[in-house]
């Protein structure tokens, strides 16, 4: 399973908040469980929460061999444009445990890697 995630600069994105691509790739001959929710996301060092006022936002399968992309906005508690924004995806895909961070920063040309 393929997991690539980058913030995006998105004039529908509320000061305070990251909007986030998340583009998975099933290459299993199995569908794979997934739980976006499980993502751990912190913008500016301080724990950020997904915009869901839909509830939209539940475990889900990828099937095999297939491919999807989405975009969620996260919130933190203040209200100006956060500059670093680290990504945990946990246990977001069934029987993957990753604990790596990947992190962004954000500078006069928009979000990078370190």
């Amino acid at each position: 399973m393929d997991v690539d995630v980058a913030p995006l600069e998105a004039e529908e994105t509320p000061d305070g908040g990251a909007m986030l691509q998340l583009s998975l790739k099933n290459q299993c001959e199995e569908r794979v469980g997934i739980d976006v929710r499980a993502m751990q996301v912190t913008l500016d060092g301080r724990p950020a929460k997904p915009f869901d006022p839909r509830h939209e936002l539940r475990p889900a399968h990828l099937g095999e061999l297939a491919q999807a992309s989405e975009r969620i906005i996260y919130l933190g508690r203040r209200v100006d444009t956060p500059d670093r924004l680290c990504v945990t995806l946990g246990a977001m895909v069934d029987g993957v445990d990753e604990r790596g961070e990947r992190c962004f920063v954000r500078d006069e040309n928009g979000w990078s890697r370190p």
